[in-house]
């Protein structure tokens, strides 16, 4: 590993900084790096503000996480608690290069500046960008360097995304039908074959999503964004809250760790990418249909 001991010596040196209190404020932020989290943003853009938003965001996770997981399988270098395991407040014992969580930070803050066109986009996402960062490598579960390969791939993604989602939804809205039972077959499949369970989660999160899209724009379940915001955001807190309860429930029916993890994917992809909508129209009066 490049800079070992130039990396671990900063590692160390931050140790002389933490207190309780300090540690317990960083493991909230581990919160921000969790699956549990991005399916909550998931929600909240999917039913509180644009379908069609949430599922370019889902598709672009998945498309980051998949990413992600090949880089770390390819690398197979260690995280720092490999060499002491005092260095991490949070301990994790996977493969570390990149940092997910860098990766993110990178593809959360330009997605928020380039789109988000407010004047507290910018600050708003360098202060997401830098804080999830850092707290990669203060939580001792990343090198410096495991954050900054997560940078590069996470900007890589962001210049990937806005060059290509137009084209492909156009693609898609053309040959939706074959698209659907093609990317459905080939995740199912890869999901089957790569043992991985991050790898598999990810595909059966593809292939749920991509029936769930399927069907809700054929039979145009989906209602038209709204205008007003304080409706957007109740809707979008409604959003993450059913799918927390949905996905507790589904935790509870099995208590097999992998598989009891693909079924909360199941359960909670299928109610935000096709039952969600119908279930707002019917019960807090949403307009018409539609798939814009």
């Amino acid at each position: 590993m490049p800079f070992l001991f130039e990396q671990l010596k900063f590692l160390y040196f931050l140790q002389q900084f933490r207190n309780p209190l300090i540690d317990s404020i960083f493991q909230v932020l581990n919160f921000f790096d969790t699956d549990y989290f991005i399916c909550s943003l998931i929600a909240f853009i999917w039913i509180g503000f644009s379908w069609r938003w949430g599922g370019r965001f889902g598709y672009l996770m998945i498309a980051s996480g998949l990413l992600n997981a090949a880089m770390k399988l390819a690398f197979a270098l260690p995280r720092p608690v490999f060499f002491d395991s005092s260095l991490g407040i949070v301990k994790l014992y996977d493969y570390g290069f990149p940092s997910g969580g860098g990766q993110n930070a990178v593809l959360f803050a330009c997605l928020m500046i380039y789109f988000w066109k407010t004047r507290w986009s910018w600050p708003l996402g360098i202060a997401y960008f830098m804080i999830i960062s850092f707290s990669r490598i203060f939580l001792g579960v990343h090198f410096p360097m495991d954050v900054l390969g997560g940078w590069i791939l996470g900007a890589f993604l962001f210049f990937a995304f806005i060059k290509s989602y137009r084209p492909i939804e156009l693609f898609a809205s053309r040959h939706c039908a074959a698209l659907t039972v093609g990317v459905v077959a080939v995740a199912l499949i890869l999901g089957s074959v790569f043992r991985d369970h991050k790898i598999t989660f990810l595909m059966t999160s593809l292939a749920v999503m991509t029936i769930g899209v399927y069907f809700s724009t054929k039979f145009k379940l989906n209602f038209a964004p709204l205008r007003d915001r304080r409706k957007k955001i109740f809707l979008g807190l409604f959003g993450i809250c059913s799918a927390a309860i949905l996905t507790f429930f589904a935790r509870m029916l099995t208590h097999d760790l992998f598989f009891s993890h693909i079924f909360q994917g199941i359960v909670s992809g299928l109610w935000i990418s096709l039952f969600a909508s119908p279930f707002c129209k019917r019960f807090f009066g949403l307009g018409k249909r539609g798939n814009k």
